[in-house]
């Protein structure tokens, strides 16, 4: 089943009765993600169906059993049920046998969050929101026995972020694999609340100011310092990449607002959350996934600050914040 061949998916959908007879309807390959093939079709009620991938679509050899789209499924109804509404795209149905899955579509003008942070765009609103809708999440999973058992598989956490992120980092820089092999541990030991687990920029769209929030195939019942540190890595990292300690302060708003919906202060966990941040922005230079925009100077200039910051680790988020700004502004002048 070829989603991306539009006679055969418009067979399909007519045959599980998603279309009429005779609908027209257009298609437009969706990009951006490596893990999954995504169509947006534009009908009387446009959809969005994602396929997703065994062999993801990257320069290193990196698999995954595509049964995850179960995993998404799953997450999608959860969030669904339990944000704000108009946080979630609705779900429509999903396709065991194919792989695939199809929601309620964001119909343009829409923006994406990642496009409007590299292109030097803080909104602060969306900011704030960024960080409150995960707080929400954290917040209403919290030692929730339902949602652990309906998340208990992290075999797709572990296949697409824990090995291709830590594992494959800490085998290139040896000198940090008794600080991930730590982390790994402390990861899978704790089952808090759900984890996103993709929680980025480019996962978000923004439609008459509200944001939404996408791609759910890697959630389970785990760590939400995870999530923090994933999350926030990609200001700090636009702070790198443009040079601009605003995003800096981004980053604290972004937790500022998270912390004001979900302030557990149990088990370390604002440590927890600095020690994913920092395994995080290493990964994004030297896992599987690295950032696609970073220069080589970029590049350079994040290995050596993180590994700075690990070797003489902050104890808040907020003292790694300031000794990132201070480094920036050593760079800058």
């Amino acid at each position: 089943m070829d989603i991306e061949n539009p006679q055969i998916l418009s067979n399909y959908l007519f045959k599980h009765d998603l279309i009429s007879e005779g609908e027209s309807l257009s298609c437009k390959m969706l990009t951006g993600g490596v893990s999954a093939k995504t169509v947006y079709v534009e009908k009387s009620k446009p959809i969005v169906i994602k396929q997703a991938l065994q062999q993801l679509k990257t320069k290193s050899e990196w698999f995954s059993d595509p049964a995850r789209i179960l995993i998404e499924n799953l997450g999608l109804k959860w969030l669904y049920d339990h944000l704000p509404p108009g946080s979630i795209p609705q779900p429509i149905f999903c396709d065991e046998k194919n792989h695939l899955l199809i929601m309620e579509a964001i119909s343009p003008p829409a923006k994406n969050l990642k496009e409007l942070l590299l292109a030097g765009v803080i909104e602060k609103d969306y900011i704030k929101s960024f960080g409150a809708l995960l707080g929400t999440i954290h917040m209403k999973s919290l030692n929730d026995p339902d949602a652990s058992k309906t998340f208990h598989n992290r075999d797709y956490f572990i296949n697409l972020r824990i090995e291709p992120y830590y594992e494959h980092t800490s085998h290139k820089l040896t000198q940090f694999q008794t600080f991930y092999a730590d982390l790994i541990e402390s990861t899978l030991e704790t089952q808090l609340t759900i984890v996103h687990g993709d929680y980025s920029p480019k996962n978000v769209l923004i439609k008459d100011g509200r944001l939404i929030l996408l791609d759910h195939e890697v959630m389970h019942f785990g760590d939400p310092a995870f999530d923090v540190g994933f999350s926030i890595t990609h200001f700090l990292s636009k702070a790198n990449h443009l040079n601009n300690p605003a995003y800096v302060d981004a980053a604290r708003l972004s937790w500022d607002s998270y912390r004001s919906i979900f302030n557990y202060e149990r088990d370390n966990f604002e440590q927890r959350c600095v020690k994913h941040l920092l395994g995080c922005m290493l990964a994004r230079v030297h896992g599987k996934s690295p950032l696609e925009y970073f220069a080589a100077d970029e590049h350079k200039w994040q290995y050596e600050t993180v590994s700075s910051l690990i070797n003489e680790m902050p104890s808040t988020l907020t003292q790694l914040f300031e000794s990132y700004k201070n480094l920036l502004y050593e760079r800058k002048n």
